[in-house]
């Protein structure tokens, strides 16, 4: 098994970042990887503090029987410091395929190549911090030296286009709103403006509605159907936003979005202050990329995803 380099120092380092918002995810493994013995009890320590994290019990005994077979191979193994090392590789064998595979700058520079905004439809379950997430968004892809444009399509949420309209402000960002307005309508009129104000990128804010409301997700496919009309390309991305304070939870949510609307990415939110952070490892089996994470409650406080980041920040040392 090829060896990654982790420098839990470098990660620390970043300060208010994933190291400080796993915090109490990280404290499951304290002290695992400073005993001596490395036998059939650590072993069911490690794998019960997977468990606590919210890794799932399926990938938590796949992580483990993965762990004995290693160090079994691998005969300098002689203490759980050596196995730390074995076990940390294993961990980003699981997220690494999560990273997304390019650079989504790169990306809105080819859409904007054709003279084309590129389109992202945000939506998620109710408070799973998707309209705080989109300014977020958007003070990022400012930073980035792109030109952004706000939809308030969340009518249902009294408040909710009113946020996203102090986030457009706060950015200094323009926001198209409708006050009592067709969710659809109000994006495809902002997918039309943001063409005609040439405008690098659109995001599309959506009501958030349970997987399980089959009328509201209908109400979602009919908004993506209408964002292709509007401009036969778009939406470049449905991204997904989930409360990373949800665990487990979240694993269902990303299916059952994923079946009726084609999830692109995933932002998963409230990291900080999380016990359940663990739960990432599950989404393996979702084969979607993580775009962004939330680590705190500032406006810059959304970072890419760095597998290397979560695996030192999620076992600490």
């Amino acid at each position: 098994m090829e060896m990654n380099s982790f420098n839990i120092g470098n990660i620390k380092n970043k300060g208010i970042s994933l190291w400080s918002s796993l915090k109490k995810t990280r404290i499951k493994f304290s002290g695992l990887f400073s005993q001596d013995l490395l036998n059939d009890n650590w072993y069911e320590d490690l794998e019960e503090s997977l468990i606590l994290a919210d890794s799932g019990p399926r990938t938590a005994r796949k992580l483990i029987d993965a762990l004995k077979v290693e160090v079994s191979i691998n005969k300098s193994v002689k203490n759980t410091e050596d196995a730390r090392v074995i076990f940390e590789q294993l961990l980003f064998n699981i997220v690494n395929p999560l990273a997304p595979k390019h650079s989504e700058l790169k990306k809105i520079e080819q859409i904007n190549d054709t003279g084309k905004p590129f389109v992202i439809m945000i939506v998620g379950v109710n408070g799973s911090g998707k309209t705080t997430t989109i300014g977020k968004l958007a003070n990022f892809y400012k930073s980035s030296n792109k030109s952004v444009m706000l939809a308030a399509g969340d009518t249902f949420r009294a408040a909710a286009g009113e946020q996203l309209k102090y986030w457009g402000e706060k950015n200094d960002i323009p926001t198209i709103f409708q006050k009592n307005g067709d969710p659809a309508s109000i994006a495809f009129d902002a997918v039309k403006s943001s063409e005609a104000k040439e405008k690098n990128v659109l995001l599309i804010d959506t009501a958030g509605r349970l997987p399980s409301q089959l009328n509201l997700m209908d109400e979602l496919k009919k908004i993506k159907r209408v964002i292709g009309k509007a401009l036969p390309s778009a939406p470049n991305h449905t991204w997904l936003v989930v409360d990373g304070s949800s665990g487990q939870n979240t694993l269902s949510q990303v299916r059952l979005f994923h079946e009726k609307l084609v999830i692109t990415g995933i932002i998963i939110t409230k990291l900080d202050g999380t016990s359940k952070g663990g739960f990432i490892l599950s989404l393996q089996d979702a084969k979607i990329p993580i775009q962004f994470i939330g680590v705190g409650e500032k406006i810059q406080d959304l970072k890419n995803f760095e597998p290397a980041d979560l695996v030192a920040s999620l076992i600490g040392k």
